[in-house]
């Protein structure tokens, strides 16, 4: 399992639930569409599947927002599409920072400027 934090306000996950309920020669998609904001990915994959479990995270708790499976196939056309839109983005507002390094992070929480949770 690989762990990355999306740290860019900008990125709002949007996610369609789909519910079927089988009829004879039927099928009925009922769509319930919601936004999210995520700021932490675990990834998870599989020899069919990739899964991104959503979660917010802030320096007091750790909240499980939900999950996303797709095939590869369809993970490497996001993963494509995703980095297409963060070149256009960083075209347009200027280069997105690079998070700081651990000793950095460390240090700030030190200094008690941010909050970590111990094993972060």
């Amino acid at each position: 399992m690989s762990s990355f934090l999306f740290g860019c306000k900008f990125m709002l996950v949007n996610l369609l639930i789909y519910s079927k309920e089988s009829k004879i020669g039927e099928e009925n998609m009922d769509t319930v569409p919601f936004n999210v904001y995520c700021n932490s990915i675990d990834i998870m994959m599989g020899l069919h599947d990739i899964i991104l479990n959503l979660q917010k995270q802030s320096p007091t708790e750790n909240i499980y927002l939900g999950q996303v499976t797709m095939s590869p196939q369809h993970a490497k056309q996001f993963a494509y599409l995703l980095l297409e839109h963060v070149k256009k983005y960083e075209e347009i507002f200027g280069e997105i920072p690079s998070p700081p390094s651990e000793e950095k992070m460390r240090e700030l929480s030190e200094q008690g400027i941010i909050g970590v949770k111990s094993g972060e």
